[in-house]
């Protein structure tokens, strides 16, 4: 079994024969940057998705990463700067959540959370120790 399992994944073929492999969305083959990855759609339609988009598209991750990490450090600290940056990314989450309604009431509820943290007193405080 383990051995028509393996064949199938490597021949991108079902696990088993006769049978639709209906929660695989991602080909997981051996992938260059020339040819980028096949995405199945729930419909069963094809779509491949160029290698640069997933090589910018993780560059963009990774900085963004990078951007959270300089903001969490100077949140760390109390700059007024970060008080700033995080009440207009908070806020403008809100606003693309309102753009995504119904599906985006999880987002506004926990962005309005984190603005009613941020804008207390003992924030306020917190946030006003640095420069």
């Amino acid at each position: 079994m383990r051995k028509l399992i393996e064949h199938g994944t490597r021949n991108r073929q079902a696990a088993h024969p006769g049978v639709e492999d209906t929660d695989r969305r991602v080909s997981h083959g051996a992938h260059s940057l020339r040819r980028g990855a096949a995405r199945t759609h729930r419909a069963g339609n094809s779509q491949q998705i160029p290698a640069f988009y997933l090589f910018i598209n993780g560059l963009l991750s990774f900085i963004l990463g990078i951007m959270y990490f300089w903001l969490a450090r100077m949140a760390m600290i109390g700059s007024a700067t970060a008080y700033t940056i995080i009440n207009l990314l908070a806020m403008l989450n809100i606003f693309f959540g309102l753009l995504r309604l119904p599906y985006g009431w999880a987002e506004i509820v926990l962005n309005a959370l984190v603005l009613v943290i941020v804008n207390g007193r003992a924030a306020k405080e917190w946030f006003t120790r640095a420069a």
